[in-house]
C-alpha cells in the first residue's frame, strides 16, 4: 500500500484573502507535481482556480519550482499571487 505525502501548503497576500487561510496541511501522491497540487487545491478551493490561471509564483522548501516540479516527501510548497510592479 502507498501512504500519502503530506506537506504544508502556504499561501500568500490575497491568494491567503481568496481562500480565507495562510496555511494547511494537505496529503498528495507520492511523486506528485505542483500542477497536480494546484488541481486538488482547485477541487476544495474552487476560488483558487482563477488566481491560479494567472502568473502565480511558486515555491518548494524556499526554492522557486515550475508547474512541473516534483513534491519532496514533508515538503513545505509556498503559493505567491502575480506581482504588480511600478
Amino acid at each position: 500500500m502507498v501512504h500519502g505525502n503530506e506537506i504544508k501548503v502556504l499561501f500568500f497576500a490575497s491568494l491567503s484573502e481568496l481562500i480565507n487561510t495562510k496555511e494547511l496541511s494537505i496529503t498528495v501522491e507520492p511523486r506528485s507535481t505542483i500542477a497536480q497540487l494546484q488541481s486538488l487545491l482547485c477541487q476544495r478551493f474552487p476560488e483558487l482556480e482563477e488566481a491560479f490561471s494567472q502568473t502565480t509564483l511558486i515555491a518548494i522548501n524556499q526554492t522557486m519550482c515550475e508547474l512541473e516540479s516534483e513534491i519532496p516527501e514533508q515538503a513545505e510548497v509556498a503559493f505567491f499571487p502575480p506581482m504588480s510592479g511600478g
